[in-house]
């Protein structure tokens, strides 16, 4: 049987590491990808960019809006819907 283990610390995660995380998650990586739009690390079909990475921490809730590269400030996720 496969089994995972994890010891995961109570250290907070450096901004620089937080920041190449959402990069490499849905940041831009091309000023021009699929459809003339920015091009994405992470792709969609038909470019649709359904997407939305958010970051929870203790300050709140945050959406990571990719092409200017930042967090803004969101109301409290409330419910998560997995495809």
């Amino acid at each position: 049987m496969r089994r995972t283990s994890r010891d995961i610390s109570g250290e907070k995660i450096p901004l620089q590491a937080l920041s190449d995380i959402l990069w490499a998650a849905q940041g831009v990586n091309r000023a021009t990808g699929p459809f003339g739009d920015p091009g994405r690390t992470a792709g969609s079909a038909s470019n649709s960019r359904e997407i939305r990475v958010y970051v929870l921490i203790e300050e709140g809730t945050y959406l990571y809006e990719p092409e200017p590269h930042r967090l803004t400030r969101s109301p409290p996720v409330t419910s998560v819907v997995l495809r």
